[in-house]
Formats: C-alpha cells, sequence, structure tokens
C-alpha cells in the first residue's frame, strides 16, 4: 500500500484532556497509594531474596512467621496511642 491509499481515521480515542480535568489526591488517597506500591513491591521481589537467603522452604516459611510476628506486635504497639489521641 502506498502512503496516498491509506485513509486518515478521525480520532477514535477522546484526548487525555477530555477524560479528566482535575485530578485530586486526599491525604487518605496518598496513604493507600504508598501502602499499595510497598505492598506490590514487595510481594513480586522479596520472596525470591527470602529463599535464596534461607536455603529451605521450611526455613523460609518460619523467616515469613516471625517477620508477620514482628510486624503484627508493631502494630498493636502503635495501635494504642492513636486510638486515645483526641480529634482536636
Amino acid at each position: 500500500m502506498s502512503r496516498e491509499d491509506t485513509v486518515e481515521e478521525p480520532d477514535v480515542l477522546p484526548r487525555h484532556s477530555d477524560l479528566e480535568n482535575v485530578k485530586v489526591v486526599t491525604y487518605w488517597s496518598g496513604v493507600f497509594l504508598v501502602v499499595g506500591q510497598q505492598i506490590g513491591s514487595g510481594i513480586f521481589s522479596t520472596p525470591a531474596l527470602v529463599n535464596s537467603g534461607a536455603g529451605s522452604v521450611g526455613m523460609s516459611l518460619i523467616l515469613w512467621i516471625i517477620a508477620g510476628c514482628m510486624a503484627w506486635s508493631g502494630a498493636c504497639i502503635f495501635l494504642p496511642p492513636f486510638l486515645l489521641r483526641s480529634n482536636s
């Protein structure tokens, strides 16, 4: 096909500016964006590192359980002060 044979098609997709005029990131949506990125990157990169360092599947599961307990205890430590703070 030569260049003369092609037919110019109109823009089928809308322009980006037509889709959304204003983007708003609130405090909580920003928090969830950061948390989602951290969890998403950790899910795909961390298991390979843990498995290569642990040496066996059983040891890597034990390490994951220990890390989960440490994360849970950290959350339990910071939860009471958060619940006791005033909203003023």
